[in-house]
């Protein structure tokens, strides 16, 4: 019996990310998940115009860099939109035995009450904390940054990168009110921007809000921040002003006239918490450990500063004010500075 070979040159076994890899050349940025610099992808999706968007609650992000050089320095743009909704419902569903079947009309749960809570790795190592609260009066995306640092023996000869993005584990309990069950489940990685370390990553928060006039929010809900730490480890002057009683307000004069009543109960509220008042102070580190519980006393223009000690990594910050014989959560801005 006669043996026949047979050729089939159309038999594709492979994907379009198969090829040959081009590594990101430094500086640089990613911005698509067809860049072929993201060669390792797991527990999340290439997104076509972002990077990529989790869809279990643990993702690693994998990619080559060109020339690390004497390290580098990477900063991650994160955002949650109603894509994100979806995607988490997807997820829910999918853990309880419910998916949707033909004939069944999607609605997307109301998540803007609650917040994500992200942690991100590189090289296996815990770098930073980000919070993500979409709230109804956004444009439909919250967005938040965050940047840390690599050293060139991190990385070594093989330029490989990989990002790690998971939930806490050892987050205190007051950050875990409100917080969205596997919350980092459709979280997207919008950007990646790559740098040599010149400048090096000074402390720096993410309340899960945007900024007002470039001065970081955190609202009384979800009730406190996150504080990334310097490049050096060293300690963080943290500067947190009072801004009012918290809540969503009446936005615009429309609004005000058409709600008399609820403008004047806002005003009066937002006076009362505005009052000279001690604030009670508690840091925790990533391990579970309260690295600075005190009581603060006001500056005298509704400010209050404390310090993170150097070494204490990123870390949970929740400040209440003491009104009408017990703490309360308000809005605050935050400022951060190095310790003298």
């Amino acid at each position: 019996m006669s043996r026949q070979n047979f050729r089939l040159p159309s038999l594709q076994l492979g994907t379009a990310f198969d090829g040959p890899i081009i590594p990101l050349e430094v500086p640089g940025v990613l911005g698509r998940g067809t860049a072929s610099a993201l060669c390792i992808l797991d527990g999340a999706n290439r997104a076509p115009h972002r990077l990529s968007r989790m869809v279990r609650p643990v993702g690693l992000l994998g990619v080559k860099l060109a020339e690390p050089g004497a390290g580098v320095r990477v900063t991650l743009r994160l955002l949650a939109d109603d894509v994100s909704t979806v995607m988490w419902d997807r997820h829910v569903r999918r853990l309880r035995g419910t998916p949707l079947t033909e004939g069944d009309v999607y609605v997307p749960s109301d998540l803007t009450e609650k917040h994500r809570m992200v942690e991100l790795t590189a090289q296996g190592r815990s770098r930073a904390l980000a919070m993500l609260a979409l709230r109804r009066n956004d444009d439909g995306t919250v967005r938040q940054h965050v940047s840390f640092e690599i050293g060139a023996d991190e990385i070594g000869e093989s330029g490989l990168v990989m990002i790690g993005v998971e939930n806490p584990a050892h987050a205190p309990v007051w950050s875990r009110h409100h917080e969205i069950e596997d919350s980092p489940v459709g979280v997207c990685v919008a950007r990646m921007f790559v740098e040599p370390i010149e400048k090096r990553v000074t402390a720096h928060v993410s309340t899960g809000r945007p900024t007002v006039d470039h001065v970081p929010i955190s609202a009384a809900n979800p009730g406190f921040f996150v504080l990334n730490p310097p490049a050096d480890g060293g300690a963080a002057r943290v500067t947190i002003t009072s801004r009012g009683a918290g809540g969503e307000r009446l936005l615009g004069r429309r609004a005000k006239v058409k709600h008399p009543l609820r403008y004047v109960r806002e005003t009066v509220e937002d006076r009362r918490t505005g009052a000279a008042a001690p604030a009670e102070l508690e840091v925790v580190d990533l391990s579970g450990a309260t690295v600075l519980a005190s009581q603060l006393q006001e500056q005298g223009d509704s400010s209050y500063e404390f310090t993170v000690p150097a070494g204490a990594g990123p870390v949970f910050v929740r400040a209440r004010k003491l009104l009408d014989g017990g703490p309360r959560l308000v809005n605050w801005s935050v400022r951060v500075g190095a310790a003298s």
